[in-house]
C-alpha cells in the first residue's frame, strides 16, 4: 500500500520537489499526467 501511495504522489501531485537532481523524471511524470487527463498546469 505505502509504495502504490508513493507511485500515485508521482504520478499525480509530484512538479518537481521529487526530482531535484534533474528533469527528466519530472518531465516523464509531467507527460503522463497529461496523457491520465489530470489538470497540472
Amino acid at each position: 500500500m505505502p509504495l502504490f501511495l508513493l507511485i500515485a504522489y508521482l504520478v499525480l501531485m509530484d512538479n518537481g520537489a521529487v526530482s531535484q537532481t534533474g528533469t527528466f523524471l519530472h518531465e516523464l511524470m509531467h507527460d503522463g499526467r497529461h496523457l491520465l487527463g489530470v489538470p497540472c498546469h
